[in-house]
């Protein structure tokens, strides 16, 4: 027999295996998830991750401390500069959406162009490279002269400077707006730097992409700055023509910044200590207390201790442990010899009486968990350590699974086990 309880057992006992056994839902992938979102949210990851870095460590386990061994999560929204980035295109392109009020989920034309997008690294092909420096009359021409090319791809580098994806999205929209059969336009700064393209419009001819921009440029036969009609270079190739043209007619700056400049720079500009200070300071907002009315007797009452598996199982090799459908009673299991002690401290007789007896519960039951219905939100961190100080004792919150687990519907309320009838005990407390 094992003394004591760990952290795990207290958690199964308290009802967070109820969830678990619950299983989870997960939202499938369409089979159309476009390669730009993806490219989008892998690209930016690693520029998340370095935000995610910056959080004070010490914060995050003051918050870990207070809703113990659940683990509920920190509210994170001073990363909300990077996470927009790089989840904005997930979101467009991976549920349908509307942009300009039309859904381009399930537009034929939008479809088309996904289909395009996926060959943009296969066969032979002519990247026209562009930019919005060029302007929209422009741009909408060149879309309008390239309908039903397959044989070509439009590039643009990135985002501007203070550009979201969804403003890019939209003007793409209208550049396609009305075309049956629009040529491919995608989002790559790679395959500018593997061109080194430094103006446009650019067009380089390859005869395989080769399955990436590097290998693309490996292939590469000719091209042409200041020229954006893609027959133009077929027509020199006819002639026996190979390499590079040069300049041959006007050509714009670049405008836009590759994506990964765009997140490291919007990332720079935030101050990362105080959006840490900010998050610490709304973390009780942001907390699910869960709140019980004051018990009008006191009581003793019994709690079920079986729970039944609605999934099976398994341990960390992948054995199962535990099948589906299996009903087992936790205190057969392993007993229990702790106590939850579940009580307003806003309300000043329940906070006294906790104070009073809690030495004798602490006699009786080891070890004991102090669980709070409610905190001034407003001022959290010090209510919190007003609560905490004046009962000596760490406090934690009442979480919706522990409520659901035990029925708790008072407080006071002291949770406890009968090990020898194997059923769970509550006993409420009317101060």
């Amino acid at each position: 027999m094992l003394n004591g309880w760990t952290d795990h057992r207290l958690l199964l006992l308290m009802g967070v295996l109820g969830s678990v056994l619950a299983g989870s839902a997960h939202a499938a992938s369409p089979s159309d998830f476009s390669r730009d979102a993806e490219e989008i949210a892998s690209r930016s990851k690693p520029i998340i991750e370095d935000g995610r870095s910056r959080v004070s460590v010490s914060q995050r386990q003051a918050i870990d401390a207070i809703v113990g061994n659940t683990r509920q999560k920190l509210p994170e929204d001073f990363l909300k500069e990077a996470d927009r980035i790089s989840s904005e295109a997930l979101v467009k392109l991976k549920e349908p959406r509307t942009f300009a009020g039309q859904n381009i989920a399930v537009n034929p034309k939008e479809r088309a162009l996904r289909q395009a997008k996926a060959s943009v690294y296969t066969g032979e092909k002519t990247y026209l490279f562009v930019s919005q420096s060029m302007g929209m009359e422009a741009l909408r021409k060149i879309v309008v002269d390239l309908e039903g090319r397959r044989d070509v791809v439009i590039v643009l580098r990135g985002l501007q400077e203070e550009q979201s994806i969804d403003g890019l999205f939209n003007i793409l929209y209208k550049l396609k707006k009305g075309i049956k059969k629009p040529p491919a336009v995608i989002m790559d700064d790679r395959l500018f730097e593997a061109f080194n393209i430094q103006a446009v419009p650019a067009m380089v001819h390859v005869s395989d992409a080769g399955g990436s921009a590097k290998k693309a440029a490996d292939h590469e036969v000719i091209r042409v700055l200041g020229i954006e009609r893609p027959d133009y270079l077929k027509e020199k190739m006819v002639e026996g023509v190979r390499g590079d043209l040069g300049k041959r007619g006007p050509v714009f700056a670049i405008t836009e910044l590759p994506l990964k400049e765009v997140i490291r720079r919007r990332v720079a500009k935030i101050d990362w200590k105080a959006k840490a200070r900010e998050a610490y300071r709304r973390a009780w907002r942001n907390f699910d207390i869960e709140q019980l009315s004051p018990a009008p007797e006191t009581r003793v009452r019994t709690v079920s201790a079986f729970v039944v598996a609605t999934a099976d199982i398994r341990d960390s090799k992948g054995r199962v442990i535990v099948a589906k459908g299996t009903e087992a009673n936790q205190l057969e299991i392993v007993p229990w010899h702790g106590a939850l002690v579940v009580f307003n401290p806003e309300e000043k007789r329940e906070l006294d009486w906790v104070i009073t007896h809690r030495n004798a519960i602490e006699k009786q039951f080891h070890p004991v968990k102090y669980l709070i219905t409610s905190i001034d939100r407003s001022d959290g961190w010090d209510d919190y350590e007003r609560i905490k100080t004046a009962l000596d004792r760490h406090v934690y919150v009442l979480l919706p699974d522990v409520k659901r687990r035990f029925e708790l519907t008072h407080t006071i309320s002291i949770v406890a086990a009968d090990n020898d009838r194997k059923t769970f005990i509550v006993k409420e407390v009317r101060p």
